[in-house]
């Protein structure tokens, strides 16, 4: 029989967030992203059982593909960088589509021809009408507008007041596919809502976590390039948000054991960004990683993934070595013993032989490209990830910033004037590659607003390999590598 497939997609969460902890340096509640640390936290038993059973944690990156939201959901389903956001700064913004062109080829039309039944329920942020889930290979009779789509069903909805992110909604109807296609292979993809703002949970749980609150650590900010920065975990709605999100796992979970699948399935669980700590309210920390959501800082980028596959993984095995979302595509493919379509996922590598448990690099670097200004306060910028050496380039004035992970995962000594023959390599490694893929990038703003004064907190250095990539000379990164664009740079789009 042919596995199975359920993705879980948390969106706008590391899950470092929602912990009334006793420590600022806390830890993630899913402990696949960080070095442990010891301090009183909020235990989440589904993701715990979770981690027990087959499955491997890996080190997960996402592309910095997100802004507007618009298209944040593209490497996860079709193995590819996408661009994202409109906003004008010193520099204009790249130009962006705001749909999924109807040319790229989903994860889900690939299984769904290849005799899958599909599912969808919750965030897609993609299009409407002809950019739907629909029209990307899953059911096209779901409900929705463009930002969120659920399946027609005759469930009672859940009152309003007690599921606002519509997260038991999502359960139960992954609960009601499940049971309704346990003969059958599926794909099922749950991009629950939470935790994402606006941040609401079910009142009872609200209440238990404001009183666990009163004994939690006082609010703690810090700065990052002059946006405020949270320091501690101790928002009482976001950790009710997040125990309402984990029993509705919980109950998807129940509900494969219940109908005899647990052993024919695989089970990704991911999260699309790192936790949101400098804006709308900052309501995490993702300490010890800095920044969060819409910044190239560990705390931005790296996420928690769990990946359960039966007679391929081992229980309790960890990965180290670095992967990315665009890696799913591929992966999910070989897993369901489909072939590999290169022309479609490629910027992604299976990850089959990290989850057997060997130690291969995924040989490829991992690249960045955010050509826009983010609403959490990042500007445009680029980065790459090469063994345990990264650099940032800022884009508005060419700026460079060199760590070295391993040895400091905060990201606080930057060190690039110290390695200007490896910042060197590692600029011209990102340059290479953005001429490769045909990366559009921001033009100068003709009428800049006045910049806001900004602390002078972490040092940035420039090398000479700057002028190889002026602005002048820039031109966005394309949905894929080497479609043509159509007018003014974007896309090239049917409908």
């Amino acid at each position: 029989m042919k596995a199975t497939f359920v993705i879980v997609a948390i969106v706008g969460s590391l899950l470092a967030t929602p912990l009334l902890s006793q420590s600022p340096q806390a830890p993630s509640e899913i402990d696949c992203t960080l070095p442990p640390v010891t301090a009183p936290r909020v235990q989440h038993h589904t993701f715990k059982s979770v981690a027990a059973k087959a499955e491997v944690s890996f080190h997960l990156y996402t592309p910095a593909v997100y802004d507007t939201d618009k298209e944040k959901h593209f490497p996860v389903l079709y193995g590819l960088h996408g661009t994202g956001g409109s906003r004008a700064g010193k520099l204009l913004p790249a130009p962006n589509e705001d749909h999924l062109p109807l040319e790229e080829v989903t994860i889900a039309e690939a299984l769904r021809d290849a005799g899958y039944a599909t599912f969808f329920a919750g965030k897609w942020h993609l299009g409407a009408g002809g950019g739907s889930p629909g029209a990307q290979g899953f059911p096209r009779d779901l409900q929705g507008d463009k930002q969120f789509f659920y399946p027609q069903s005759n469930l009672p909805l859940p009152e309003k007041k007690d599921d606002p992110k519509t997260t038991d909604r999502i359960a139960n109807e992954a609960v009601k596919f499940i049971g309704g296609h346990k003969r059958e292979p599926f794909f099922a993809y749950l991009p629950f809502l939470a935790v994402h703002t606006p941040i609401n949970a079910r009142a009872d749980l609200v209440a238990k976590y404001e009183k666990k609150a009163e004994s939690a650590l006082a609010d703690a900010w810090g700065d990052e390039h002059g946006h405020k920065v949270r320091r501690v975990q101790n928002h009482a709605k976001y950790a009710a948000m997040l125990e309402q999100l984990d029993a509705a796992i919980g109950r998807v979970l129940a509900a494969l054991k219940d109908n005899g699948l647990t052993e024919k399935t695989v089970i990704v669980f991911m999260s699309d960004n790192g936790g949101l700590s400098t804006s709308e309210g900052g309501p995490t920390s993702n300490l010890p990683l800095r920044g969060g959501k819409g910044w190239p800082y560990e705390g931005g980028v790296r996420e928690p993934m769990i990946i359960v596959a039966p007679g391929v993984t081992k229980p309790d095995s960890t990965c180290d070595v670095p992967v990315i979302s665009t890696d799913f595509y591929p992966t999910l493919l070989e897993l369901a013993g489909q072939p590999m379509k290169p022309a479609q996922h490629l910027d992604g590598v299976s990850l089959l032989p990290l989850l057997k448990g060997e130690t291969t690099p995924r040989g490829k670097e991992l690249f960045w490209h955010y050509p826009h200004y983010a609403n959490q306060g990042g500007t445009p910028h680029g980065a790459i990830r090469d063994g345990d050496w990264k650099l940032i380039e800022w884009y508005e004035d060419g700026a460079l910033e060199l760590y070295n992970i391993p040895q400091d995962i905060g990201e606080r000594n930057n060190i690039a004037a110290q390695q200007p023959d490896k910042v060197k390599a590692l600029h011209e490694k990102l340059i290479a590659w953005r001429k490769e893929v045909g990366a559009v990038m921001p033009t100068p703003n003709p009428e800049p607003a006045k910049p806001k004064k900004k602390k002078a907190k972490y040092e940035s250095v420039r090398t000479s390999s700057d002028s190889q990539d002026g602005l002048n000379q820039r031109v966005t990164l394309r949905c894929t590598k080497r479609r043509p664009t159509g007018p003014g740079g974007k896309v090239a789009t049917r409908f």
